[in-house]
């Protein structure tokens, strides 16, 4: 595999999605500690979330409609950020690393004030 044209946006978009599963990871976490539905049912939702990333489609090969609604889901930029990446001009990518970063900043502010107010409800056995 040839090296990706530019390295940086390579690694920031890699950065972002890291980021973006530790928040996620923190909402979980929390969540799932205080309900068992949720705990049970999360499972489901990450085989969905897979297919929905992008990783197994590119935007742009979908009708414009349909762009405009995957681009509402955070990874779909990460992935799009990795591709650009990767691949450069050559093929059209729709990243938004900005609305990435927002969104993983509002994640992970979530996910800690959820962490901070579930440890102060666990009781240790």
């Amino acid at each position: 595999m040839r090296a990706p044209l530019d390295l940086l946006t390579v690694v920031v978009s890699w950065l972002l999605l890291c980021w973006f599963s530790a928040a996620l990871g923190l909402i979980v976490g929390a969540v799932s500690e205080r309900s068992e539905l949720f705990e049970r049912v999360w499972h489901i939702v990450t085989y969905l979330m897979f297919p929905l990333s992008g990783a197994v489609y590119m935007v742009h090969w979908l009708p414009k409609q349909a762009q405009e609604i995957v681009l509402w889901f955070p990874m779909v930029h990460g992935v799009e950020g990795l591709r650009h990446g990767y691949f450069g001009s050559t093929i059209p990518t729709y990243e938004q690393p900005f609305f990435f970063l927002i969104c993983n900043l509002g994640m992970t502010l979530f996910g800690l004030i959820l962490v901070r107010q579930t440890a102060n409800s666990v009781r240790p056995e």
